[in-house]
């Protein structure tokens, strides 16, 4: 709407308000609550940590056995067999 009124390209409004969010965070930065570190992720197969927020806090605690990497290799043990050129045409089309 203010594109037609004032025939400014649409990127200069959405400069303008990216402009004005960032000026008010800025100005806003003391009233943000501080925040600390995590703790170090434990080291080691199943090291996986999981951050959990509760009020002013966030916590940080081995959440699993598995890694993505685990599941990733129990799920694709094996290969998918090799595909010719003409059936992989054939599985696009189709």
């Amino acid at each position: 709407m203010l594109e037609a009124l004032t025939r400014w390209d649409a990127e200069i409004w959405l400069s303008f308000q990216a402009k004005w969010d960032l000026w008010h965070a800025l100005k806003n930065r003391a009233q943000r609550p501080r925040v600390r570190a995590l703790p170090k992720a434990p080291d080691g197969p199943g090291a996986v940590l999981q951050r959990e927020a509760g009020g002013d806090r966030v916590d940080g605690r081995r959440a699993g056995r598995y890694t993505s990497k685990d599941v990733h290799r129990s799920v694709f043990a094996t290969p998918p067999r090799r595909r010719t050129l003409a059936e992989l045409k054939k599985g696009v089309r189709t």
